[in-house]
């Protein structure tokens, strides 16, 4: 059995007019990409966020962003380059976004943290 599906995020990051997003949503493109992708982050609350990219060995490539961002939409770009700004191989790599609910975790409450995963594809 397949299962196709499609989502429109796009009232989702813009939000409408200005207005603060409803859901945390992760956006990248192009994807696949040479050169330089383009991320955008919707942030329905202020919080801790941190935006990374793997490789498909779990290893850390990059820090993207690690901070505390106020609710809205921001972006990040990447060039396709690692930590020490060397040009990483061709190949399949996730964006890994962590959002902690006003920068704080609560011992009792796990639903503070949240987590979305990407696929990308980076060709030379």
């Amino acid at each position: 059995m397949q299962f196709k599906a499609r989502i429109d995020l796009t009232d989702v990051i813009d939000g409408g007019h200005g207005e603060i997003p409803k859901i945390l949503a992760l956006r990248q493109h192009p994807n696949p990409f040479r050169g330089l992708t383009q991320f955008e982050i919707a942030l329905p609350q202020a919080g801790q966020v941190s935006l990374k990219i793997f490789d498909l060995q779990g290893r850390e490539v990059v820090t993207l962003w690690d901070g505390y961002k106020s609710a809205g939409k921001f972006s990040a770009h990447w060039n396709g380059k690692d930590h020490l700004r060397e040009e990483i191989a061709s190949g399949m790599y996730f964006s890994v976004l962590r959002f902690i609910k006003n920068g704080k975790q609560s011992q009792s409450e796990k639903e503070d943290i949240s987590v979305l995963k990407q696929q990308l594809l980076y060709l030379k």
